[in-house]
C-alpha cells in the first residue's frame, strides 16, 4: 500500500481529519455495524474485518490515486 505525502491533514484545536490508515480498521468496522449506517450506505450486510480491510486497503487507496 503506498500512501503519499501531499495528503493534507485538516485539523485546528477540536478534530483532526486526515486520509485512513490500516490501523483505522477497527474503527471503519465498528462503525459500519451501525444499522443507520447499513441502511443509508451500500455497505456490504453482514459487514465483517475483511470488508473493513479490503475498504482501507484498497478501495481508498485507488480513490487517492484516481
Amino acid at each position: 500500500m503506498h500512501w503519499p505525502e501531499t495528503h493534507p491533514t485538516l485539523e485546528d484545536d477540536r478534530i483532526s481529519l486526515r486520509p485512513f490508515v490500516p490501523a483505522d480498521v477497527p474503527a471503519v468496522f465498528a462503525a459500519c455495524q451501525d444499522a443507520a449506517i447499513q441502511r443509508w450506505t451500500r455497505v456490504p450486510v453482514p459487514y465483517r474485518v475483511e470488508d473493513a480491510e479490503q475498504f482501507i486497503g484498497t478501495f481508498v487507496s485507488q480513490q487517492w490515486s484516481d
